[in-house]
């Protein structure tokens, strides 16, 4: 079974992204960070395999999290796939350069939703 831990604020897109990955899987069990406050206790609790975080986060943006998982020794190593509203250009080469293995805009549909998921599961 693979632990996935999503950082988003939105509980919309929580349940979204879980209905859409049921559709990826049913072997993975989901728990969901509505920000950064105690993220290496989370992951530290909940083992994730992956990692899904959100661009728009309260406090600090989803590129510092993700700085935070890669700088840390015990986390560096579990792929991170970064997702948003918006698709703008510096996000996805920073979010890159920084040591997302994925990227994605948040879909307008849930069909498209599950076919990003797919291939971010894939990619990661």
């Amino acid at each position: 079974m693979k632990n996935i831990l999503l950082i988003d604020d939105d509980t919309d897109d929580c349940l979204l992204f879980e209905q859409a990955m049921r559709k990826v899987s049913s072997d993975f069990a989901l728990s969901c960070l509505p920000g950064i406050d105690n993220l290496y206790d989370a992951i530290a609790i909940n083992q994730p395999s992956m990692i899904f975080i959100d661009m728009q986060l309260p406090k600090k943006n989803g590129i510092e999290c993700l700085k935070q998982i890669k700088g840390h020794p015990d986390f560096k190593d579990i792929p991170v796939v970064m997702w948003s509203t918006s698709h703008i250009s510096s996000y996805v080469y920073t979010a890159y350069r920084e040591g997302a293995n994925y990227f994605f805009q948040k879909p307008c549909s849930f069909s498209e939703l599950v076919n990003e998921l797919e291939v971010a599961s894939k990619a990661a």
